[in-house]
């Protein structure tokens, strides 16, 4: 694994914490191991978090549980499609849409601060909360 994740690690989680906000329509349940780390058990809409030796292992689909405008000609269509109701007079909607992808984070299971700060990749660095890909751009 790369060292630039390690002290991106809690940052990333603490972050999803304050930003992500539970869907009360999602009644599925991941499998999470209950003997992890008290943040671990706050992941929902993933498929699992288990303990990979000196890692944790987060596999998800990166579906956001919220409504939104790019649901719109998916499966999910019905169920979790919304127009945008913003006043942006220049909104304009990018063609693409959600879709399921599979992503599977590794992350430390006790983090340390890598001295040599390499600079991270394009691509996925993190997971929110609800299992959503954060990417740097």
């Amino acid at each position: 694994m790369n060292h630039y994740l390690k002290p991106m690690t809690f940052l990333l989680i603490g972050a999803a914490v304050v930003a992500c906000k539970k869907n009360q329509e999602n009644t599925d349940e991941p499998a999470i191991n209950a003997e992890l780390p008290t943040a671990y058990q706050q992941f929902y809409n993933v498929d699992q978090v288990y303990q990979d030796g000196d890692y944790v292992v987060i596999e998800c689909s990166g579906t956001p549980d919220h409504k939104s405008p790019y649901y719109q000609g998916t499966e999910w269509e019905d169920e979790r499609y919304e127009a945008y109701g913003g006043t942006n007079p220049d909104y304009f909607q990018n063609p693409n849409r959600i879709d399921e992808q599979n992503f599977t984070f590794r992350l430390p299971l006790n983090p340390t601060v890598d001295e040599g700060h390499e600079l991270t990749p394009l691509g996925p660095i993190g997971v929110a909360l609800n299992g959503v890909a954060i990417f740097n751009q």
